[in-house]
């Protein structure tokens, strides 16, 4: 909601003047010609602001910004004077502290010939004031007082009467005295002559606690200062005159917590400086804005009133009294339209009437926001739990929508926030995983580890003569030696890659397990135990590379059941229940570990079983790619061989019982189970183990399907009253929604209605 301070705000553009119109040039402010005389004679204003006024008196103004007027001012001061001439209420008027609470008057206009009326009430406070040490008091709750015409002997009766039976009042100095209340006398008015008027007095600052306790003097300080600190407050600052204005308290409490756009200085007691020319003058400078001083800066426009004094009852004509005294000089330098208590009512009708039209749009929109949050955190409450169904029923509530949610983030986790999508996070980690496996899964670098061998194949085989290949229905070649084929002219063999260090650390632990095992056998075989052991060494780290995947899955299943629960079981002591959440937050950390350690179990299984078992499978991908690679060596080995070599370099360089050859068999074996392993060791982590720890279809639950109707219903009675027994602050609470929720509901319906009854008008 805009503020009276921002620039949008009507507060901060004052009307101007028809001479700054037609010039352009900075005037002073002319009211009366550019404001009607009562701007709530509009019928879509009156609605507004009796609009205005249920909502205060509903209680909405503690949740929701309502501009209003309020009038601030020392002690003695002249403020309670300048409130009967506003207000026509017959305020006390003398010395000392005559203002013992906060007062908001209401003025209304009714119909012809109804009747005048008026109606008081005592309404809670819309600020919390820090300072007043009072005991609670709900005295004032019941108080209503109504009649037609409120006498000023009548008014002095209700006033003490309210102090000291309703309010608590007791006057002077110690522990058992209590000199104010927070609470706020309203005062309705209401017949055919008044105006639209509404206002806010606040008892007057003070410095010196002579008759009054002194934490009660920093009391008052902190209720003027919260009034001011309210961005939609306009605050109207009473200063006298006759003393010194930059030396006066409240004026210096302006400048400290009011933007002077909404800030309005009243210059009282001007009629007591007829003799005073020097501070009349200055009066008039402050007035003018031609004083430099440092109360300038707190408002850009200042009035000038004449108080009615003790002496002069109703019947004194003030208007025609200040007529006379602000059209001599020097206070005839002051536009017209800030001189005198009339022209003072209108200029704050104004201000009050567009400062709820420009911010009624924005106030419907934070009453139902408000109200949509209270319902929710109301609703995180449930309702009262004193028997074990009720309790039941309230824990089976809340883990059915944590079910529901669990369901979403494994099976439609798109309908759920980010964070909470638990199958999406899940898919990744896999993916990274798997990645991560065959990146750094192996001991040791196989040789070529990029190359397809089916593909490199198919492409050696165009480098050959053709008569090197035997195709099906062709007639082997005879068993005498035949002349070596030479390559056709411009053909270049294909080349021995160099044994660089790719495969290199592989192929000498190979030539080193084959060794260690030479002693047992003949020459020419490879021992059944080299290939096993190599494999054990070569998947080592696939359990480490699982374990880690299983810590990082279960983490993050984890954070997602710990969202979900916060969305259904807010830990907010607002919006939630902290003790509840916190339960069942242990609960969801008590199904991490259990399930989490199922899980490393059966890893711990599947690995072992893994590097175990005998080496065996049937995938054809097997066959289809070890010849691929056998056939690979023989070409390889082809193209080394130069037509005039002897037999013992072809031997050396063909024949498999030679070491090179026999650490080449065993590394293409080695690699094409290698790579079959893997790939199924991959898929039955990420789709078997990873996926029963997710999808919690292990012995031991994980969180997410792990907190479930069926645990509620195994839960023993003391368990259950556990989790979610109340403590005070919870029922306390839970009061303090209900009424917030009833007031904001009233709130809304006013609203409401208020909108659609001005929606046709102008």
């Amino acid at each position: 909601m805009s503020s009276f301070a921002d620039d949008t705000s009507p507060l901060s553009t004052p009307p101007s003047s028809l001479s700054e119109q037609e010039n352009g040039s900075k005037a002073e402010l002319v009211v009366e010609d550019s404001i009607s005389e009562n701007p709530f004679d509009n019928e879509s204003s009156r609605i507004l602001f009796d609009a205005v006024d249920q909502l205060q008196h509903c209680g909405a103004s503690r949740h929701v910004a309502i501009p209003q007027l309020v009038i601030v001012g020392g002690q003695s001061t002249g403020k309670s004077s300048l409130l009967r001439s506003l207000t026509d209420i017959p305020f006390p008027v003398g010395t000392g502290c005559c203002t013992r609470f906060a007062t908001r008057i209401v003025s209304k206009r009714t119909a012809p010939g109804t009747p005048n009326q008026f109606k008081i009430t005592i309404v809670e406070p819309e600020v919390k004031v820090e300072g007043f040490v009072y005991p609670p008091n709900n005295d004032y709750e019941d108080y209503v007082h109504m009649g037609e015409t409120l006498t000023a002997d009548e008014f002095e009766t209700v006033m003490n009467e309210v102090s000291a039976n309703h309010m608590g009042i007791r006057s002077g100095k110690g522990p058992d005295k209590k000199n104010f209340a927070t609470q706020v006398l309203r005062v309705e008015l209401s017949g055919p002559a008044r105006s639209y008027f509404s206002i806010v007095d606040i008892p007057g600052l003070f410095v010196n606690p002579n008759t009054v306790n002194e934490g009660e003097m920093h009391g008052i300080q902190s209720m003027i200062i919260e009034y001011m600190k309210k961005p939609e407050n306009l605050v109207i600052c009473v200063a006298d005159a006759v003393t010194d204005v930059a030396n006066q308290g409240i004026v210096h409490l302006a400048s400290l917590h009011v933007s002077k756009e909404r800030c309005v200085g009243v210059l009282t007691k001007c009629d007591m400086l007829r003799d005073d020319e020097e501070t009349s003058r200055k009066i008039v400078n402050i007035a003018t804005g031609r004083e430099e001083h440092t109360t300038k800066p707190i408002c850009d426009t200042w009035f000038v009133v004449r108080n009615r004094s003790s002496k002069e009852d109703r019947s004194f004509d003030l208007a025609h009294a200040e007529k006379q005294l602000f059209e001599t000089a020097p206070w005839d330098e002051i536009d017209s339209g800030r001189r005198g208590t009339s022209m003072l009512r209108k200029h704050l009708s104004y201000l009050l009437s567009q400062g709820i039209r420009g911010n009624f749009p924005d106030i419907r929109a934070r009453i139902q926001e408000l109200l949509a949050n209270a319902q929710k955190s109301r609703a995180a409450l449930g309702d009262a739990r004193p028997t074990h169904t009720d309790r039941l029923k309230y824990l089976r509530e809340i883990i059915e929508r944590y079910e529901t949610h669990a369901a979403h983030a494994l099976e439609s986790p798109g309908s759920l926030d980010e964070q909470l999508r638990a199958r999406n996070i899940v898919k990744v980690s896999n993916v990274e995983f798997a990645k991560l496996m065959l990146e750094r899964g192996h001991t040791y670098q196989f040789e070529d580890p990029d190359m397809d061998p089916l593909a490199e194949v198919l492409r050696m085989k165009d480098e050959f003569p053709d008569n090197l290949f035997f195709s099906q229905g062709h007639s082997r070649p005879p068993s005498t030696p035949q002349k070596h084929q030479s390559f056709p002219s411009g053909r270049t063999p294909t080349k021995i890659p160099a044994k660089d260090e790719i495969g290199k650390d592989l192929r000498e632990e190979i030539r080193r397990e084959l060794r260690a095992f030479e002693g047992t056998q003949l020459f020419g075989l490879i021992n059944p135990q080299v290939i096993p052991t190599l494999y054990r060494k070569q998947t080592q780290n696939w359990h480490k590379y699982a374990h880690q995947h299983i810590f990082t899955v279960a983490n993050h299943v984890a954070v997602a059941a710990k969202g979900i629960l916060e969305l259904v079981c807010p830990a907010d002591p607002i919006s939630g229940n902290p003790r509840l959440h916190n339960g069942l937050l242990n609960v969801l950390q008590e199904f991490y570990e259990k399930s989490g350690q199922a899980t490393l179990r059966e890893l711990e299984k599947y690995s072992d079983r893994v590097s175990s078992h005998l080496l065996q499978t049937e995938n054809p991908k097997y066959y289809e790619r070890l010849k691929a690679w056998q056939t690979i060596r023989l070409l390889r080995s082809l193209a080394s061989v130069s037509p005039d070599s002897d037999a013992t370099a072809i031997y050396d360089r063909l024949h498999y019982t030679m070491e090179d050859n026999m650490v080449d068999a065993v590394h293409d074996i080695l690699k094409v189970y290698y790579q079959i392993s893997i790939e199924a060791y991959t898929r039955h982590v990420t789709h078997i183990i990873v996926e029963n720890l997710v999808s919690g279809t292990n012995p031991e639950k994980g969180p997410l399907k792990g907190l479930s109707r069926d645990w509620v219903y195994s839960l023993g009675e003391d368990e259950v009253e556990r989790l979610t027994r109340e403590d005070e602050t919870t029922i306390a609470k839970r009061a303090e929604l209900d009424k917030q929720i009833n007031e904001l509901q009233t709130a809304d319906s006013i609203a409401r209605n208020a909108t659609e009854a001005t929606s046709n008008l102008s």
